[in-house]
């Protein structure tokens, strides 16, 4: 009884340092359910919002410490709006979709601030000029459960929810116009799965 203990005792700090392991998750390789980029542009003659389901990248997380670090982007072509005229005029006059195909947001650092509440900052390149950004993100982990199976996801999962708001002027485009506002508002929301 006594060697039990002592051997529990012994392993305890090893048990407590796998349990605080860091886990990877990937995003944009699960159902298009799944992520969802929107930007919503709110101007004088013209409000509209666009969106995309392509989304990818790689978030490390540790749920004990609450310590993570990633990337998410999109592809700028895969962007609609409803309208196709728009949606053309959108990728190829002041997003250039041919030249800067990618929009990519990467964390520089992550604080937790209470419950699933954490605050960002990162690097957010769009038109190949990359600015530093501040957010506040909804990070909630789930591990893997019977419910988490049901939903059709592959191992534990991270569900990520933040908005950024951008001036387009920024980074460098101009001209899209009075139909489309300086300060638009891009938001992500995506599932990441350990089993991807």
């Amino acid at each position: 009884m006594i060697q039990a203990l002592r051997l529990t005792l012994a392993l305890a700090p090893l048990l407590t340092f796998a349990h605080a392991a860091e886990k990877s998750f990937s995003f944009g390789k699960g159902s298009a359910t799944q992520q969802l980029v929107t930007f919503e542009s709110v101007a004088d003659f013209e409000t509209f919002v666009g969106r995309t389901n392509q989304i990818s990248g790689t978030v490390k997380f540790d749920p004990t410490t609450r310590k993570g670090s990633g990337w998410l982007e999109f592809d700028v072509d895969k962007l609609e709006t409803g309208i196709e005229m728009r949606d053309k005029a959108m990728k190829s006059h002041w997003l250039h979709a041919d030249k800067h195909p990618k929009v990519r947001f990467e964390t520089t650092q992550v604080e937790h601030r209470k419950g699933d509440e954490y605050r960002v900052r990162g690097k957010l390149t769009l038109e190949g000029i990359t600015r530093d950004v501040d957010a506040v993100a909804i990070v909630r982990y789930l591990p893997q459960s019977e419910e988490t199976d049901k939903a059709r996801f592959k191992g534990d999962v991270l569900h990520i929810r933040t908005t950024l708001k951008i001036k387009l002027s920024d980074f460098g485009i101009k001209g899209a116009g009075s139909k489309v506002n300086d300060e638009i508002t891009l938001g992500f929301t995506a599932f990441g799965q350990t089993g991807l």
